[in-house]
């Protein structure tokens, strides 16, 4: 499972710290897990899963964000939750002693 956070985590930490354009990453992100092939682990899924509709809301049409704020989402909230997501698999990398 390491290696699919690292692959994930690449590819978001490049988002998060503005070395890919917003437009950039939501079709790579939307295609790297529309194609995912890996098994996935339910909590990575999840995860994974909930930044797929962060990216997907993701819009810089105004008319669209103004229509259904509760919905859509600008480039500075997709940078906020794809960071949050960044954060929960760092934590699921982690292996933690019991």
């Amino acid at each position: 499972m390491t290696g699919i956070i690292e692959d994930y985590s690449t590819l978001i930490s490049a988002f998060v710290n503005g070395n890919m354009a917003s437009d950039v990453f939501r079709s790579t992100y939307l295609a790297k897990f529309k194609a995912e092939q890996r098994q996935l682990a339910d909590n990575l899924y999840e995860e994974l899963d909930t930044l797929f509709g962060d990216v997907d809301a993701f819009t810089k049409d105004d008319v669209l964000l103004a229509s259904n704020p509760v919905f859509y989402i600008n480039d500075a909230e997709l940078r906020r939750r794809a960071s949050n997501a960044l954060t929960a698999l760092q934590d699921l990398s982690v292996c933690k002693p019991v």
